[in-house]
């Protein structure tokens, strides 16, 4: 038996609740198979809302597979991350003193009974996977699924930390910050039964505020016993993201380190011989570049022949370690493969071939007859693949970095040049708080929210832990660390020149903003003060000349001919991230800078 699976009876009744206890219990139900990964494999390939393509699946000798194909899975109308659906179980604290707050917890318990005596009538499968190869942050987790969705199961070893020989050897030597571990439910054809009551009264989808929508899908999560039931969801990126909560979570509360919900990288320029390493790490949400940027080689700006070049680490999950009883400096990387949108993988893309299997992809036959994928989102949007990270140029069995020597805060705010330089702690915390951001495919949300507006700070909408305790860990790392900020803007800028409208902005391309990190590694950006915005810094004229002529002209915000026009954009989003930071209780010091930005601004 595996370490993964133990729990020692003479303590389980003291720390263990019901939802928890429902878990275990669960796998160890009578029908639940246990495969290997080419069982697995199998299985998945059985799904009925699966097709088998005939394109080689990307590294699977790493899986120790052969012969296998790319599968593709399909998950109906939700393709993309459902935050509205998640619930947080009351914590027991809360639970002893408010009688809501114990009555919810007993509803919730009752319906999980419920989920529980349905999944029991299924075959099930369970999945055994860990969570990095860091000695000092690692853990294990199981994931509980009926055979019918197995893809979801293999997607899940594909993207953690398979358990091998070598995985658990690397396990026993690490700290084990939490032995029982991570532990998820999913049931994918679950049906809300208030929902379809509700339903069978609104058969049109009619919205009534006096009787408004119950949930269709329900994430549940149990924070205090790392216990997730998924009920309704076929996406795999709720799986993947109720895992990473999980994990982050425990990172934040053992005092272990910080949670980001980005990529890391590292760049190594020379010049006069000396070689220097610069460690990035980029937040930001889904479709925003954080894969792009986090992934791409710089092979156009570095000399790889004279020994420049990128390391790699994790391109989605990361924990800043910092343990202040522990000397280990570094980032830990979560995440084995990348669960990547694939709307920019095109036939002629290096990354069309790391692909490990794909969900939401068109599928359709080539002259040869054969089944073949066609990405960037041709059937729908947010299509997703697992993409093989060792595939990627600059990769290696090291998920892990250096300290970050840059804070790269990806936004889509039209008041911002594509790049700018944050020198001041407490304006870096106050944009890393009210980070903007505009709703995209890869949330699901109805068509009008899309693209709009909004703020999440660090770019993590899977905060369980609150956001005084984030904002108390990310002072931590600061003083401990002494990084830098970056703030990109990789949606669009203000634009005047010609006819401007107020939804017409300049378009950032691709490749400048895949230009920023070299430069900034080999020191070629001179950085002017905004005097419009204490604190923060802009690129001199000449730094992208080679990446866009007359870069000046276009993003430079004293250049701006409407700067009447401009001061009203700024000034109204001042005054948003201020209303934002105001409502989820920033201290005064990180409103501060931006009511000092806001003084500047003239009208």
């Amino acid at each position: 038996m595996s370490t993964i699976d133990i729990i020692d009876p003479k303590k389980a009744p003291e720390r263990i609740s019901e939802m928890k206890a429902m878990a275990v219990t669960l796998m160890y139900s009578q029908r639940v198979l246990r495969p290997t990964m080419d069982e697995l494999y199998e299985l998945a390939k059985q799904q009925p809302t699966v097709i088998e393509t005939d394109v080689p699946m990307a590294g699977q000798e790493s899986l120790g597979l052969k012969d296998k194909n790319i599968l593709v899975s399909f998950t109906g109308e939700d393709s993309g991350r459902s935050a509205w659906a998640r619930r947080i179980l009351p914590m027991m604290d809360e639970v002893r003193s408010s009688f809501e707050k114990a009555n919810e917890r007993v509803r919730y318990n009752r319906m999980l009974r419920e989920v529980s005596y349905e999944l029991m009538q299924r075959e099930l499968i369970k999945v055994n996977a860990y969570f990095s190869k860091s000695s000092d942050f690692m853990g294990k987790m199981e994931f509980l699924v009926p055979k019918e969705f197995a893809k979801l199961g293999l997607d899940f070893a594909i993207n953690f930390i398979p358990v091998t020989d070598e995985t658990r050897k690397i396990y026993e030597k690490s700290k084990q910050i939490n032995e029982t571990g991570i532990r998820i439910v999913c049931y994918p054809d679950w049906i809300n039964d208030e929902w379809l009551f509700w339903k069978s009264r609104n058969p049109a989808g009619r919205q009534n505020p006096e009787d408004p929508e119950p949930p269709r899908i329900m994430m549940l999560f149990d924070v205090e016993n790392y216990t997730a039931f998924l009920l309704g969801a076929r996406y795999f990126g709720e799986v993947k993201k109720a895992a990473l909560s999980l994990i982050w979570d425990m990172a934040i509360w053992t005092g272990t380190g910080m949670p980001i919900h980005g990529s890391s990288k590292t760049i190594t320029t020379v010049k006069k011989d000396k070689k220097t390493a610069t460690t990035f790490i980029s937040l930001g949400l889904s479709g925003t570049g954080k894969s792009t940027l986090g992934n791409d080689p710089h092979k156009e700006s570095l000399d790889y022949e004279n020994g420049e070049g990128v390391h790699i680490g994790n391109d989605d999950a990361l924990v800043i370690l910092a343990d202040p009883s522990s000397k280990k400096k570094g980032i830990v990387g979560l995440e084995s493969n990348c669960y990547n949108k694939s709307n920019d993988y095109s036939i002629d893309s290096f990354y069309y071939n790391t692909v490990m299997t794909a969900e939401n992809i068109m599928v359709a036959k080539d002259e040869n007859g054969k089944r073949m994928l066609i990405h960037e989102d041709v059937r729908n949007p947010n299509g997703r693949v697992e993409s093989y990270r060792l595939g990627f140029e600059g990769t290696d069995e090291v998920y892990d970095t250096p300290w970050p020597d840059y804070m790269v805060l990806i936004m889509r705010d039209e008041i911002l040049p594509p790049v700018t330089l944050i020198k001041d702690p407490d304006l870096l915390i106050s944009m890393y708080l009210s980070l903007a951001t505009r709703t995209s495919a890869a949330e699901n949300v109805t068509l009008k929210e899309i693209g709009k507006l909004r703020f999440i700070p660090g770019a993590n909408p899977f905060n369980l832990w609150g956001i005084k305790k984030e904002i108390e860990m990310l002072e931590s790392v600061f003083n401990k660390i002494k990084f830098k900020a970056l703030v990109l803007n990789t949606g669009g800028f203000f634009k005047d020149w010609e006819s401007h409208t107020n939804n017409e902005y300049l378009k950032i391309s691709k490749e400048l903003s895949l230009s920023i990190f070299p430069k900034v590694a080999k020191g070629e950006i001179k950085w002017h003060e905004w005097s419009a915005t204490p604190g923060m810094f802009y690129p001199d004229k000449a730094s992208f000349k080679d990446v866009v002529e007359d870069y000046d002209k276009f993003f430079t915000p004293s250049k701006i001919k409407d700067q009447a026009g401009y001061s009203r954009l700024r000034k109204e989003r001042i005054e948003q991230r201020l209303d934002f930071l105001k409502s989820i209780g920033a201290p005064y010091k990180y409103i501060a800078p931006l009511n000092k930005i806001l003084g500047n601004i003239e009208l």
